[in-house]
């Protein structure tokens, strides 16, 4: 079962994605956040498959809780969705590893299938993390191998993404 967390204030936008996205990936968890903050807060206590954000959010916009995340080295799959997206904003977030970069009005197709390849990428993280932690706790790899290796993982699953995208 996936996890799903939208971060968006438009709280019309908020409730079509996450009536859609409950209706398409039938038995999973949607939660929802108004602003970066409380997302940052849910992301830190749960464990999300993909997160869905917007940029411009009160409190703490959608580049600053993505930067967030990954400053708590926290690597869930990450997909922006926005009404304010320019062709430099859409690099920065993918250079900080979001995996899509997507402009309202957007057509629920795209999401899908976006929100799909991130779910899958999302468990595939999953596992050789848990691997990688496991190795850890039995000594056999750094505190700071094991963080080397986190990061590759997800730069690996994020660059497999792009080239079946």
């Amino acid at each position: 079962m996936a996890r799903i967390l939208i971060a968006e204030d438009d709280l019309d936008i908020q409730s079509i994605l996450k009536d859609s996205l409950e209706e398409e990936f039938e038995g999973s968890q949607v939660d929802t956040a108004s602003n970066g903050e409380e997302a940052l807060v849910l992301a830190r206590e749960n464990s999300y498959s993909i997160i869905l954000s917007d940029v411009k959010m009160p409190i703490k916009d959608g580049m600053d809780f993505l930067k967030a995340l990954r400053d708590e080295e926290i690597y869930t799959p990450f997909m922006i969705i926005t009404g304010h997206g320019d062709q430099h904003m859409a690099v920065d977030a993918l250079r900080l590893g979001a995996i899509d970069f997507i402009n309202k009005p957007f057509d629920m197709k795209r999401v899908f299938e976006s929100v799909r390849a991130g779910i899958e990428m999302g468990e595939r993280v999953l596992k050789v993390n848990q691997g990688l932690e496991d190795m850890r706790s039995k000594g056999k790899l750094s505190k700071q191998e094991l963080d080397k290796l986190l990061k590759m993982n997800l730069a690996m699953a994020n660059l497999n993404k792009r080239k079946a995208g």
